[in-house]
C-alpha cells in the first residue's frame, strides 16, 4: 500500500464467505511521511542525541522524568559552524498510553512529531516556516505520560530552567503543548510565576501556544468505559476445571483498563465508572456512572492556580502571551449522529460447540437439583452442542437524561435435557447501566475528534474476525470546543455553540483559532490552524473568522440531465464570500468539460451515461467539495427475463434512474397509461413479439426514436410440478377456484397472487397449510388477460394465464 500523505492510516478489511457471513478487520498503520522536502528532519547532523532529565522537585515523594530531543533551525545548522540553541521551541508532548498498551513500539517520539507537522496536504506550513525562522525544537516526551499532571508539570520546569541555562541570547522561549501538554505547561509556568521561595525567576516563556488541550477535561464515551471496567473484571466460575479470567484471555482489556485508571486519565476526563457492589455466582461487579473525584479536584486546583487571569502571565518584565487551538467546528456542528444514538451493536443465537467451560456450567445449574454427589457420573450427559444467545450494545451520551448505555447479555442452554429430565440453561450476563441525569451529550458534542475504529486499535490492538456492521459510529467527540478553549459549559448549548475568533466567548486566551466548518481529529495540523501557529511564533497574529464559511449553504445549479449533443452550464448559488472554486466530473463516459470562475459547462457528443459534477471550494477558512449527479443523453433500458421453464415469458424492463425524470412506457408504440415509473413489467405469450419502449420527461427534447427492446415469448414445456395446478373456469367471471395437486405433502402454505398483463398485482389470497384450493374472486375486475402466480414459500411453482370474461 501507499499513501500520497503520511500519518495515521485506517487500514479496512473485509472478508465475505460463501456461507453469506461477513467479517471485517481494522488495522492502524502509521504511513512515514516524506519529510525531506520538510525543513525539519528528525534525524541527521542537527539533531542532538535524546537525553534524559529529571524533575528536581518531587509531588507526592516521586519524581518525573523525560527524554529529550532537540533539532537546530534553518538560521543555526550545525555546518558549517557549530550549532547553538538560541531560539527555543518547546514542544511539550501529551497524553501516551504506550506504558500500557500496545509496549515500546507503540510509543509516539520526535520524529513523529515532525511527520505530524510536515506534511499535512502535502503542505509543511508550520515545519517550514519555523524552521526557516530559525527555531530550535526542544521537544519533551514524559516517560510515564500517564502520570499526575503536576508531578510532570515539576518535570517540565526543569526542562525550562535546562533550556534557559544553555541558550544563547536573550531571545524569549515559544512554547506548543499539545493535548495534556497544554495543562502540564499552564500548571509549569504559574507555578514557577507563584513560586514565592524564588519571585526573581523567570521562565522567560514569551508565547505559549496550547494545541486542543482539555482545559475543561476530555472525554471518552462512558459506555465504552464501562465495557473496558465490566469486562476487564469477569470471573467465569468453572466447577471441574480452571476458572475463564477474561482478564487472561484478552490481556487488552486490562491495559486499557489500567490506562483509564492512570492518574492523568482519571484528572481529565470529564466522566467516569467506578465498580459498583459485587454480584453472587461469577461475575466482578458491575460499573456505574459516578462523581469524578480526582477531575473535581485537579480542575479546582488548576483553575485557581491560572489565576484571576486564567492563563500564565509572565513576570514584571517579561509578558507571556497565551493563545489556544481547537479542533471543534467554529461552526458548532456536531458529531454526525444525536445524542443516545448507538455506537456499537452485536448479537449472536445460535449453536456453539461443546466446550468443557459449558459443561462447567450444567454442573453448576444442576446442583441445586441433583446434589454435589451426583454430578460425577452426570458430567458425562453435559456433553454436545449448546445454543447461545448474546446482546451487546453502547450507546452515546442522551442529553442530561438517565438512560441505559451499556447493555450486555449472554445465556448458554443444552440442546437436550440432562437424561430426558432436566433443562441445563445458565444466564451468564444479564447487566445494563445507565448515565446520569447531570450528563452532558459530549460523545455526540462539537470538537477535536477520535475515531471510533482508530481508538479501538490503539486501546485494543488490532482486532481480528470483527463481525461486519458492529461498529455503527466511525467517530467521537474526545475534546469539546469549549474545554479547548477553557470555558465553563453552562449546558448542552455550549456543545453546539459557535465559538468565533475576534469575538467576545468568555476565553481567557489572548487569540484562537478553532476549525472552521467541520470538526478535525484531536491535535490534527491543518494548513488553516498551522497558519495560525507561524503568525503567532512570528509575532503577527492572525484573526479570522470563518462564520460567513460557516453559515454558507452553498449549492450546484443546473439541470438534471445534459442531453445528447449539447452543452450544459452548471454554477454554484450561495456561495461563500472570498472563495475559490475548483471544477471536476467523474463519469462513466466519455465527456467534455470547461470551466471559468463560478461556471462549469459540460458537453456529451452523443454518449450515454452518468456524471458527477464536483465543486471544491476552497479560502482561508479550508475547502469542502459539493456535487450534484446528472444524466447523460437517454441510455437503453435493461430487460431481465423473469420467465421459469413453462409459458408465459414474464420480463420486467428497467430504465436508468434520472434525477428529476418521469418515464412513459410503451408496447408496440401504444402508450399504456398509468406506467410512469424507473421499471416496466410485461407477458409474452408463446412465439409473441412486443417492442417495448419509453422516454424520459425531463428537459431534454424527444429523440427520434425512443429507447426500446424487443422479446419474443418463449415456448417451453410446462414441469412436471407446473402441470399439477389447475384454473376452473377458465375463462372466469365471479370467481376462480386454484387447486394444486400432493398440497398435503408439504407443510408450507399455498399463496395465489393474480397480475393483469401489464404485470401489476390485483389480488393475491394465502391459504392454511395442507389447503389444496385456493378461490380469488374476479367479479370487480374487468375484461381481459391476466396471469396467475402460485408459490409454496417462497418458490414459485406456476405462473399461468387466465382469462376473464364479462
Amino acid at each position: 500500500m501507499s499513501y500520497p500523505s503520511g500519518g495515521p492510516k485506517d487500514v479496512r478489511v473485509r472478508v465475505s464467505y460463501t456461507d453469506g457471513s461477513t467479517w471485517e478487520s481494522h488495522l492502524l498503520v502509521v504511513a512515514p511521511a516524506p519529510v525531506a522536502a520538510a525543513r525539519y528532519a528528525g534525524s541527521g547532523p542537527n539533531v542532538l542525541p535524546p537525553f534524559q532529565l529529571t524533575a528536581d522537585r518531587d509531588y507526592n515523594g516521586e519524581y518525573a522524568s523525560a527524554t529529550i530531543s532537540i533539532e537546530y533551525g534553518g538560521r543555526n545548522k550545525a555546518t558549517p559552524d557549530p550549532a547553538v540553541l538560541d531560539k527555543p521551541l518547546i514542544v511539550v508532548k501529551g497524553f501516551d498510553v504506550s506504558g500500557y498498551i500496545g509496549g515500546p513500539d507503540a510509543r509516539s517520539d520526535y520524529k513523529e512529531f515532525v511527520a505530524r507537522i510536515s506534511n499535512r496536504d502535502n503542505q509543511s506550513i508550520l515545519s517550514d516556516g519555523a524552521d526557516a525562522d530559525g527555531y530550535d525544537i526542544v521537544y519533551v516526551d514524559f516517560n510515564s505520560g500517564t502520570d499526575f499532571i503536576q508531578r510532570n508539570a515539576r518535570l517540565l520546569e526543569r526542562v525550562i530552567r535546562w533550556v534557559n541555562e544553555h541558550k544563547t541570547g536573550t531571545q524569549p522561549n515559544a512554547m506548543l503543548a499539545m493535548s495534556m501538554g497544554g495543562l502540564v505547561a499552564q500548571y509549569a509556568l504559574r507555578e514557577i510565576e507563584t513560586d514565592a521561595s524564588n519571585p526573581a525567576y523567570p521562565h522567560q516563556v514569551g508565547l505559549l501556544i496550547t494545541h486542543d488541550s482539555p482545559h475543561q477535561g476530555a472525554n471518552i464515551p462512558l459506555s465504552i468505559q464501562m465495557t473496558v471496567r465490566h469486562l476487564a473484571g469477569t470471573v467465569i466460575r468453572n466447577p471441574i476445571g480452571s476458572d475463564v479470567v477474561l482478564a487472561e484471555r484478552f490481556p487488552l482489556l486490562v491495559q486499557a483498563r489500567n490506562a483509564l485508571l492512570s492518574p492523568a486519565a482519571q484528572q481529565m476526563l470529564r466522566y467516569q465508572t467506578r465498580r459498583g457492589p459485587t454480584q453472587l455466582l461469577q461475575f466482578a461487579g458491575p460499573v456505574v456512572a459516578a462523581p469524578t473525584s480526582l477531575y473535581d479536584a485537579f480542575q479546582q486546583e488548576y483553575q485557581a492556580l491560572l489565576g484571576p487571569a486564567r492563563v500564565p502571565v509572565g513576570t514584571p518584565g517579561r509578558p507571556c502571551r497565551v493563545v489556544a487551538s481547537s479542533n471543534g467546528s467554529e461552526c458548532g456542528r456536531g458529531q454526525p449522529f444525536e445524542p443516545c444514538a448507538e455506537l456499537a451493536k452485536a448479537g449472536f443465537d445460535g449453536e456453539v460447540f461443546d466446550y468443557p467451560f459449558l459443561v462447567g456450567v450444567g454442573i453448576a445449574s444442576l446442583t441445586a437439583v441433583v446434589g454435589a454427589g451426583t454430578l460425577g457420573t452426570l458430567a458425562i450427559g453435559l456433553t454436545g452442542a449448546y445454543d447461545l444467545k448474546a446482546e451487546y450494545r453502547l450507546n452515546a451520551l442522551p442529553d442530561q437524561q438517565a438512560q441505559p448505555i451499556y447493555y450486555i447479555f449472554a445465556r448458554v442452554q443444552k440442546r437436550t435435557r440432562l437424561l430426558g429430565l432436566f433443562d441445563v440453561q445458565l444466564t451468564l450476563m444479564n447487566f445494563q447501566a445507565s448515565s446520569l441525569s447531570s450528563q452532558l451529550p459530549l460523545d455526540s458534542g462539537s470538537g477535536g475528534i477520535i475515531s471510533l475504529d482508530a481508538y479501538a486499535q490503539q486501546a485494543g490492538g488490532a482486532i481480528t474476525a470483527l463481525p461486519a456492521g458492529i461498529i455503527k459510529q466511525r467517530q467521537f467527540c474526545f475534546l469539546p470546543t469549549y474545554s479547548a478553549l477553557n470555558i465553563t459549559p453552562g449546558g448542552t448549548a455550549a456543545l453546539r455553540a459557535s465559538y468565533s475568533p475576534g469575538t467576545s466567548v468568555g476565553t481567557p486566551f489572548a487569540n484562537f483559532r478553532t476549525a472552521a466548518r467541520q470538526n478535525e481529529g484531536h491535535i490534527e495540523y491543518t494548513a488553516l490552524n498551522s497558519t495560525w501557529m507561524l503568525q503567532e511564533l512570528r509575532q503577527a497574529p492572525q484573526v479570522l473568522s470563518c462564520q460567513a464559511f460557516c453559515s454558507a449553504a452553498p449549492v450546484i445549479s443546473g439541470p438534471d440531465v445534459v442531453c445528447a449533443g449539447g452543452g450544459t452550464t452548471f454554477t454554484v448559488a450561495g456561495l461563500p464570500p472570498g472563495v475559490q472554486i475548483s471544477w471536476s466530473v467523474v463519469a462513466d463516459v466519455s465527456v467534455t468539460q470547461t470551466s471559468s470562475g463560478n461556471t462549469f459547462t459540460l458537453s456529451d457528443g452523443s454518449a450515454i451515461g452518468l456524471a458527477t459534477v464536483l465543486a471544491t471550494l476552497n479560502g482561508d477558512c479550508g475547502s469542502f467539495t459539493i456535487s450534484k449527479v446528472v444524466s447523460i443523453g437517454k441510455p437503453n433500458p435493461t430487460v431481465r427475463n423473469l420467465a421459469q421453464p413453462g409459458e408465459p415469458t414474464f420480463c420486467v424492463f428497467t430504465a436508468p434512474a434520472v434525477p428529476g425524470a418521469g418515464y412513459r412506457w410503451y408496447v408496440d408504440n401504444r402508450l399504456v397509461a398509468d406506467a410512469n415509473g424507473i421499471e416496466f413489467e410485461y407477458y409474452f405469450g408463446c412465439r409473441i413479439t412486443h417492442v417495448i419502449s419509453y422516454e424520459f420527461i425531463n428537459d431534454c427534447p424527444a429523440p427520434g426514436a425512443r429507447p426500446s427492446a424487443s422479446v419474443t415469448g418463449e415456448c417451453r414445456p410446462r414441469t412436471q410440478q407446473a402441470a399439477t395446478a389447475t384454473l376452473y373456469p377458465n375463462p372466469a367471471s365471479e370467481s376462480v377456484d386454484v387447486h394444486v395437486e400432493n398440497a398435503d405433502d408439504d407443510p408450507q402454505p399455498l399463496t395465489v397472487r393474480l397480475f393483469d398483463s401489464q404485470g401489476r398485482p390485483r389480488a393475491e389470497h394465502t391459504g392454511p397449510a395442507g389447503q389444496a384450493t385456493i378461490r380469488l374472486r374476479t367479479d370487480k375486475l374487468p375484461a381481459g388477460l391476466y396471469f396467475v402466480h402460485i408459490l409454496r414459500g417462497p418458490q414459485v411453482l406456476s405462473r399461468q394465464p387466465l382469462q376473464i370474461e364479462k
